[in-house]
């Protein structure tokens, strides 16, 4: 008897002590859940099947301005901003549904001031039925009008640049129409009796105003791209023609350096094809201009080829290489920026306004091909443009 008495006391010990135990493993655990409610730097609150205020934490009355007493005598809905009513509701119900929800949306604190937040809401299951809702309301006010503020100031930079490209572009105009007027006065000067020393100003006054309107009409072109006003004009186009005439613009300055300059076309490339064939030839131009321009010794090679075709279309490859004095890796990543150049002593010893490859990679883009360059310091560099052309033939 003595022997039962203790083992039942002994078991009556264990259980108390494991009771212990357990209230006290809920008593932490409570009291961990009860610090992250009361402490949470965010506003947390629980709402029931109606959307009224259950729960609070004292963060959740910063956010809305209301005590803890004042929120459970309200309704979730009555502070959110009308705008955001119905994104809101519809998160309320998918989140009563047992689909967790991320909403932004916005209240209306006591004073009257908007608060902008990020609220994620979670079911509460009890007994395998939903009661209610938890809720975690962040304060993104701050970074709201952050968001506003750079989108207002991407909006003015935006209209800025194009106000600067249709400046450009009208002023532009107006330099080249006397410009050409000009030019074409001197060159009946040219055709009058002069003696040398006319004729040398004259041809310098001729091959001055040229390089002008050249730039006058590369900034022209390239403003009319910003502003989403150049289009393509598509049509027949002889692939070797273009590239006689664009090489016969540098080959007086190749032959006073001594260049040797050298035209392939493929045998694969069609007689005809169809494109835009000033804007090809402008690209062309551009990049053996630069070539004859930061080659002092050696050769410049242009080439066309077919790389691929469909019925009806093919993918034509140009090549712009020359034996030039190269670029580094840094001054190639900066290569196709508007109005600078690689380096700055470029700058000062070839001079050029920087405008010519950005113009290219633009016109390539309008045609709706690609351009890269492969180049090494002082080993000279190989201008890549690859191009979709028609073929006129029947798909």
């Amino acid at each position: 008897m003595g022997l039962h008495s203790w083992r039942r006391r002994r078991q009556g010990r264990a259980a108390a002590d494991q009771l212990g135990h357990t209230e006290r493993a809920f008593a932490e655990t409570t009291e961990r859940y009860r610090s992250l409610f009361d402490y949470n730097p965010n506003a947390v609150f629980s709402l029931d099947l109606l959307g009224n205020f259950v729960t609070s934490n004292a963060a959740s009355e910063r956010l809305s301005g209301y005590s803890i007493c004042e929120l459970r005598r309200l309704e979730m809905g009555v502070l959110i901003l009308p705008s955001r009513a119905m994104d809101t509701a519809a998160a309320f119900d998918k989140a009563l549904n047992r689909e967790p929800q991320q909403v932004d949306t916005a209240l209306t604190h006591k004073d009257g001031h908007v608060v902008d937040l990020s609220v994620t809401g979670l079911p509460i299951i009890v007994g395998d039925e939903v009661v209610g809702i938890y809720c975690i309301a962040e304060d993104i006010t701050e970074r709201k009008q952050l968001a506003r503020q750079l989108m207002s100031t991407q909006l003015a930079a935006e209209q800025a640049n194009e106000d600067k490209s249709l400046f450009l572009a009208n002023v532009s105009h107006e330099i080249r129409t006397p410009l050409t007027t000009l030019l074409g006065m001197n060159e009946v000067l040219m055709d009058t009796e002069l003696d040398r020393q006319q004729t040398k100003f004259v041809e310098t006054m001729q091959r001055s105003g040229e390089r002008l309107l050249a730039l006058v009409t590369d900034i022209l072109d390239f403003s009319k791209m910003e502003v989403g006003k150049a289009k393509s004009k598509t049509g027949p186009v002889d692939v070797r023609a273009v590239l006689d005439e664009v090489v016969a613009l540098i080959t007086p300055v190749a032959a006073v350096k001594g260049l040797r300059v050298e035209v392939i076309v493929d045998s694969n490339v069609p007689p005809v094809v169809i494109g835009d064939a000033a804007r090809i030839g402008k690209v062309l131009a551009n990049l053996l201009d630069n070539a004859a321009k930061f080659t002092e010794v050696g050769w410049i090679r242009a080439s066309a080829s077919v790389t691929g075709s469909s019925p009806g279309s093919l993918d034509a490859l140009f090549v712009v290489e020359d034996a030039g004095i190269g670029m580094s890796v840094d001054q190639q990543a900066r290569l196709f920026d508007s109005f600078r150049q690689a380096d700055a002593s470029i700058t000062r010893k070839y001079a050029g306004a920087g405008l010519g490859l950005p113009l290219c990679k633009q016109l390539v883009n309008l045609m709706g091909g690609t351009i890269n360059v492969h180049s090494d310091l002082g080993a000279g560099s190989r201008f890549s443009v690859v191009l979709p052309l028609g073929t006129g033939e029947a798909g």
